[in-house]
């Protein structure tokens, strides 16, 4: 039988902390750091010890109230907002796998959801599918295990979560038995590339289904029945209306183990209703994001002391994509936008999040007589506490993010503690410096058992008596624009894998042996079929490459087409929509086998605009044809095997990414296998 996670304190085992709770007692008189200072790293922000602050706090810290298992903190690799990583050099790609997952050094995740590729965009790209088709199955398709794979070779302990965004054409009705056979052989795969999957999700923000929940725990409990179900994964109202069904329907209850729930919280607080809080079954922030300048601090303690949210996990992983996508502006713990330089940045998000995860441990339980609001004024800031169930740890996490004044704390210490100090860690939330954030500014034994310090309005503080914790201190190259020109005859690039700096925005773009009367590799569009897509307009498939620097330039490629439909090649994309991910501003030339082509321009809506078109030879299945696409200035032209399309004039756009896709533009004939070769980008004239 499947164990649940208990709710009950820890009050049983032996009491080596005691923060004092009695009113006089905890009254914060004094400040400082103690008297044992040790490894400070001095901080002109962020002093080591300081002097009495002008105000006092009451902060009732008492670990006998018992709390909810701590589940951890972890992040979100999906859509597409990682796949840049793929493709930098080291050692800069595994320096950013270090801060992200190695214990001890950076974020030190503790959980890692990936997304279960679907062929379709799922917010900035298309990550593969591992069914294509019903009757076949590719593990290698989709990079999302091999995100997995290099998290578990640093950190063996971290937890592995998939969730379905997106899924292939073939899966017609998603809530079926299907879907389940689907998902079980996605787990197939992890464990024949050495990974357990911890846990696994319905679909994301596409509803619930009652029935369908309880046949996958009933698959599950056949085939992995260590996996636990993470039902929900939407946002209000729909999570807890589930919620309200769940109550009263205990078979549906039993076969969920978390409820998960995106951005719950309404910043500075972060309620759940009294049916989730009491139904029994963990809540998870499964899908989660925060600002950095102290909102992020905010949220992952107040989720818990609010609305008893025990896991949180940051969205994306890291922003490794275009900014010309639709979310692609940020939120990930580290910016990684420049695979041909290697240049990348660690944002201060990653710091708060390891002020929780480099002291803690998944399993160990909150202290809610521990944890609570800064005198009971939210205002002033937050604190929980977290340890092992014998108490033999201590970790509190104290965010001042919204004070406006000093404030001064009092721990009072157990005498029967081993004597060892406690440590303390600090960020300056409002700092743009990298050097203020996680600062060990000092460790300090109790004396008569109390250690004091001072909280400064706008910081984020951990106090600890875990050793060690780390910060990275490597120095990445320079931010240079996409190298000019381009060319990729993709012989170096991995068979069945995105072509270096190609980015699949909707559809399956894979490097495969080439078909035809070429030899070698090319790329070839892999999804025989439109996918069940999640937010995504009806779109043929597509890929895009360079940033948003380029701005006037030639397009060519050779491209096969394998049946009827045609070829489309992208130029001057920007700024794709957050409400149909396909949508976006700037121009195509699209090709059609039947003997037609058409200059087009698309302003952000459904469809494009006809700027000019004309009559071309047909293009016979299975041939290769040359085509490029000339975007200098307000001149727009292309030619087909040498002869003009065009030429058109349009000034609206005068930048962006180039791309190529397969059909038409007008329909869904682009579900075929066209393939691509001797992709190359140069400047206009040149």
């Amino acid at each position: 039988m499947r164990s649940r996670q208990p709710n009950t304190g820890i009050a049983s085992a032996r009491r080596r902390w005691i923060l004092l709770a009695s009113t006089t007692a905890v009254t914060f008189a004094l400040c400082g750091c103690g008297s044992e200072q040790q490894d400070v790293q001095t901080s002109a922000a962020v002093p080591a010890c300081a002097a009495p602050a002008a105000t006092e706090v009451s902060v009732p810290l008492d670990p006998t109230g018992g709390g909810r298992t701590f589940d951890g903190l972890g992040a979100i690799s999906s859509g597409g907002n990682d796949r840049y990583l793929l493709d930098y050099p080291e050692p800069q790609r595994s320096e950013i796998l270090d801060y992200l997952f190695t214990p001890g050094y950076g974020a030190s995740l503790q959980l890692l959801k990936a997304e279960i590729g679907g062929d379709a965009n799922s917010t900035d790209g298309a990550d593969a599918s591992h069914m294509h088709s019903r009757d076949a199955i590719d593990c290698n398709a989709s990079y999302q295990f091999w995100f997995m794979r290099e998290a578990k070779k640093r950190n063996p302990n971290i937890r592995l979560a998939g969730l379905v965004w997106g899924a292939p054409g073939w899966l017609t009705r998603y809530w079926s038995q299907d879907t389940i056979d689907y998902l079980i052989a996605w787990i197939d795969c992890a464990q024949s590339q050495g990974l357990t999957i911890d846990y696994l999700g319905g679909r994301n923000e596409m509803g619930f289904n009652r029935d369908w929940y309880i046949a996958l725990r009933a698959a599950l409990d056949q085939h992995y029945p260590h996996v636990k179900v993470v039902a929900g994964d939407t946002i209000n109202p729909f999570l807890y209306s589930m919620v309200d069904v769940m109550v009263n329907d205990p078979e549906l209850t039993a076969s969920v183990d978390m409820v998960g729930l995106h951005y719950p919280c309404n910043d500075p607080h972060c309620p759940s209703p009294e049916n989730a809080q009491n139904i029994g079954i963990p809540l998870w922030a499964s899908e989660n994001q925060g600002s950095e300048d102290g909102g992020l601090a905010r949220i992952l303690n107040r989720e818990y002391l609010d609305g008893k949210f025990t896991a949180f996990m940051n969205w994306p992983l890291i922003t490794a994509c275009s900014d010309q996508t639709a979310y692609g502006g940020g939120g990930g713990l580290v910016e990684a936008r420049w695979p041909w330089t290697g240049a990348y940045s660690v944002r201060r998000n990653l710091w708060t999040i390891a002020h929780t995860t480099q002291f803690t441990q998944v399993g160990w339980q909150y202290l809610d007589q521990a944890s609570g609001y800064l005198g009971g004024d939210a205002t002033r800031g937050s604190y929980v506490s977290i340890a092992p169930q014998d108490l033999s740890e201590l970790t509190v996490v104290l965010e001042t993010s919204q004070a406006t004044a000093d404030q001064s704390v009092a721990i009072h210490v157990d005498p029967h503690l081993p004597a060892r100090p406690l440590h303390v860690w600090v960020s300056d939330l409002q700092s743009a410096d990298d050097r203020e954030h996680f600062i060990s500014s000092c460790s300090a034994a109790p004396v008569d058992g109390v250690v004091r310090l001072r909280l400064e309005p706008h910081r984020l503080y951990t106090l600890t008596t875990v050793s060690g914790g780390g910060k990275g201190a490597v120095t990445s190259p320079g931010a240079l624009p996409f190298p000019m020109p381009y060319r990729n005859d993709f012989e170096q690039d991995t068979p069945g894998r995105e072509a270096r700096y190609l980015a699949n925005q909707h559809g399956a773009f894979a490097v495969a042996r080439c078909a035809g009367d070429r030899a070698g590799q090319c790329v070839e569009q892999e999804a025989p079929r439109a996918p069940n897509a999640w937010i995504t307009r009806a779109s043929p498939p597509f890929t895009l490459v360079g940033d948003a620097s380029l701005t006037d330039y030639t397009i060519t490629v050779d491209a096969l087409i394998d049946g009827t439909g045609g070829v489309t090649l992208y130029g001057r994309y920007t700024n794709q929509s957050n409400t149909f991910l396909t949508m976006h501003y700037g121009y195509q030339l699209q090709v059609n086998s039947g003997g037609t082509w058409s200059l087009r321009r698309s302003d952000g809506g459904r469809e494009s605009i006809e700027i000019a078109s004309g009559s071309s030879p047909a293009l016979a299945p299975g041939t290769w044809h040359t085509l490029t696409f000339t975007l200098a200035g307000s001149q727009l032209s292309g030619t087909l095997d040498g002869a003009l399309l065009g030429p058109a004039t349009d000034a609206a756009y005068r930048k962006g990414l180039a791309g190529l896709g397969c059909g038409d533009g007008t329909n869904l004939s682009g579900w075929t296998h066209n393939q691509f070769d001797n992709l190359a980008i140069t400047t206009a004239g040149s």
